[in-house]
């Protein structure tokens, strides 16, 4: 048989004492929907914390230990009643001055009805924002000549040598890794990752990009160590203070505050038994991507003036070896670039090539179609897609972008080519 409760509505904010105003008032609550994936973590034990974070003016976002999630409203088109016992909360005990006379107490099988809602919240898999962390730290790039002249500037600037009279000591703005959980809307997992793909040092604490010109130098010096001193090559692995040192003397300089050993983190696995013996420690180099790396720092200059594909690669197989040249492929830098001329059916086989990283186009879907069409008027999906990856999670999430802001065309050689779509930029 069904289990009947007489409902009693709390009282209004206008007749509470402060003591029930912390749970009962209408607009208290809200009821957030979890996916599939949430509820079998906080089933099963193993993740009970989830933070909202951002600043106070961003669209609020929640993140679990390894995932953002966008939180959204939606519209119901009945009204929830929340309900709880008079027992389950401190209000089964009111105030007896009160004007209404339905604030007595009742009985445990009563229900009081907290609020009502015509909203609630759900939760959709996000893109992590991770442009924010670039500008954070814009200024902060450690660079060739920081590893020598980093302790002469916090002494100078402890004790005023090198400013003239009445002038103060510029320091440099510092971040620490809790300063980017803070302003930064992304997992814990997400922004360790993007640590390592933006290339970011941890140097006494604080938080240093480190310059891509010194980044690639510092990895073809790597390489040729690797050769030079018959060190054991991919996919065998190396001991670590051995490259170190080889690393040290190949680019006359001591590199120290483990500026070395989080490079080869970015670009490898260590073993883990051995991370905190450094003398026995091992480490397995991620050949893939330190060609890439390698590869990037030498197109990056070329971003105003085109530069022959051929030439790219000469220098590109130049620059990792003999060694390594069989994995030099421009397909590895999808996503950094344009070719020229623009590819068309109509158009000769692109011979040049610029740098166009999508890091530095607009995180906002509408902004960023508008800028990727003033680029070029017409794309081909293998081209534009690589550029798409930041703003929309999965294939499915693009296909819906590309369908909102751009035309598909069927070419004569059967390929599809994107145009902008006119109402949606």
């Amino acid at each position: 048989m069904p289990v009947e409760y007489p409902l009693r509505f709390a009282p209004s904010s206008s007749t509470s004492s402060s003591n029930y105003d912390a749970i009962g008032h209408k607009g208290s609550y809200r009821l957030l929907e979890l996916p599939p994936e949430l509820c079998k973590l906080l089933e099963s034990g193993v993740e009970r914390q989830f933070t909202i974070r951002g600043r106070t003016n961003d669209d609020a976002v929640l993140c679990t230990a390894s995932q953002t999630y966008a939180l959204r409203a939606v519209t119901l088109s009945n009204t929830i009643l929340v309900s709880t016992t008079p027992s389950s909360t401190s209000a089964s005990v009111l105030p007896n001055d009160s004007m209404d006379m339905d604030v007595q107490p009742r009985a445990a099988s009563e229900l009081i009805v907290r609020d009502e809602l015509s909203q609630i919240l759900e939760l959709v898999p996000a893109i992590p924002k991770l442009h924010r962390m670039r500008a954070i730290l814009k200024g902060c790039e450690y660079d060739e000549g920081h590893e020598r002249d980093e302790d002469s500037d916090d002494d100078e600037a402890e004790d005023g040598g090198g400013y003239g009279e009445g002038e103060r000591p510029r320091k440099r703005a510092r971040y620490t890794k809790d300063t980017i959980r803070g302003e930064v809307q992304a997992s814990d997992m997400e922004l360790r990752e993007a640590f390592r793909d933006f290339h970011i040092l941890e140097i006494d604490g604080h938080l240093r990009p480190l310059s891509t010109p010194y980044l690639t130098h510092i990895l073809e010096a790597l390489l040729t160590s690797l050769i030079s001193q018959r060190l054991p090559l991919p996919p065998a692995r190396v001991p670590v203070q051995r490259l170190v040192n080889c690393l040290e003397s190949e680019l006359d300089m001591e590199l120290g505050r483990g500026v070395v050993r989080q490079v080869m983190g970015w670009f490898g696995d260590f073993e883990s038994e051995a991370e905190d013996r450094a003398s026995e420690a091992m480490w397995m180099m991620n050949q893939k991507h330190v060609v890439r790396q390698i590869g990037l720092g030498h197109l990056m200059p070329y971003k105003d003036d085109p530069v022959p594909i051929k030439d790219l690669i000469a220098q590109w197989c130049g620059a990792v070896g003999d060694y390594f040249t069989p994995s030099v492929d421009l397909n590895l830098l999808e996503g950094t670039y344009l070719l020229h001329p623009a590819p068309s059916p109509s158009s000769p086989t692109p011979t040049h090539i610029t740098y166009f990283p999508s890091s530095a186009l607009p995180t906002a879907p509408q902004q960023l179609f508008a800028d990727l069409f003033l680029t070029r008027t017409r794309w081909r999906a293998e081209d534009l897609e690589p550029f798409l990856a930041g703003v929309a999670k999965g294939r499915g999430e693009r296909e819906k972008l590309l369908v909102k802001y751009a035309r598909a065309t069927v070419g004569e050689g059967g390929g599809v080519w994107y145009t902008a779509r006119a109402t949606g930029v």
